[in-house]
């Protein structure tokens, strides 16, 4: 049952500009329900790469996504946290938190394509890993996967059993402002020998 614009313009106060106002307001109220009862559910990888796969697979230049999700796994939002060139996005780590925070999201996906088409992940694709997991964990948000969207393809960290915990040698980090700074890490991820 919708009130039309007859209905509230008899109501004493109410004008025409008011009335058009009022069932703008109810309308975009019915299509904020109706999408936040429709909302995508991630449940597994997959369910993520056939959402961005025909947006991301085909970029020119590497893109950075992050996936918010409520505790059901719901999406909040995707935004777009970085774009960069055929090899290489800078992401500001504080942004991803920034956001997870104004949305009110507890867990987050990072999505990325490699232009190139192969999906694997380099040794950087693993350090932004554990550092924007870090950045997360102090704020208490948690990152549960990292997933590299190629052509026809792609990789998620965590089905690939690679751990995005940091390797506890000195490693020198280049910082979002282009300054460096040699940083003691963690556990170790990948090994050079």
């Amino acid at each position: 049952n919708s009130l039309s614009l007859e209905e509230l313009k008899d109501n004493k106060g109410i004008k025409e500009a008011k009335a058009i106002e009022l069932l703008a307001a109810i309308e975009f109220g019915k299509r904020v329900f109706n999408t936040k009862r429709e909302m995508l559910c991630i449940k597994t990888p997959d369910d993520l790469y056939e959402y961005l796969r025909f947006e991301m697979e085909n970029l020119l230049v590497e893109e950075m996504r992050c996936v918010y999700l409520n505790v059901k796994g719901g999406v909040i939002d995707i935004i777009k946290l970085g774009m960069g060139n055929t090899n290489k996005t800078e992401v500001d780590f504080r942004e991803v938190v920034k956001w997870a925070l104004k949305l009110s999201s507890q867990n987050f996906i990072i999505v990325h394509n490699h232009p190139s088409g192969n999906p694997e992940p380099s040794k950087e694709d693993i350090n932004v890993s554990v550092r924007i997991k870090e950045c997360g964990e102090i704020m208490g948000i948690n990152l549960l996967d990292h997933i590299i969207i190629g052509r026809n393809n792609y990789t998620s960290l965590k089905e690939k059993g690679i751990e995005m915990i940091a390797n506890p040698i000195y490693t020198p980090l280049t910082l979002y402002n282009g300054f460096s700074a040699d940083l003691p890490l963690r556990d170790s991820i990948v090994s050079d020998e």
